[in-house]
């Protein structure tokens, strides 16, 4: 009888990409810790309650999260955009665009929705 050679499972950590990949999807739910961060600042700042937003949210822990956040926004920012091309391709005329070209248009559009915010919501 045979003897049947087993392979050696490969797992998450032990090829980078796989370790990437995994980081990548875990971005995603840091994302949404972030928007109920976010939440809370907003619901302890809408109601005046400053001793307790400044308790919560001011100092190195703050700035600590806000980093976390920043990385880990920046992770999935990147690897949307990247694989955003292939999943949904944009066709402007006839040219298809690719993932810089989408990452300027989001830029450009970000921009203009900060100011239509900043100029003419808040004021």
């Amino acid at each position: 009888m045979e003897k049947k050679k087993i392979k050696e499972k490969v797992g998450y950590f032990k090829r980078p990409i796989y370790t990437f990949i995994l980081i990548r999807e875990f971005s995603s739910f840091i994302i949404a810790l972030y928007g109920i961060y976010f939440l809370i600042k907003l619901y302890y700042f809408d109601f005046n309650l400053t001793s307790m937003y400044q308790y919560l949210f001011s100092g190195p822990l703050e700035v600590a999260l806000s980093i976390v956040f920043l990385i880990f926004a920046l992770i999935h920012g990147i690897t949307w955009f990247s694989l955003l091309p292939k999943a949904q391709p944009i066709k402007v005329g006839s040219k298809t665009l690719n993932s810089s070209e989408m990452v300027v248009v989001w830029l450009l559009l970000s921009i203009i929705l900060f100011f239509i915010v900043y100029y003419i919501w808040l004021y």
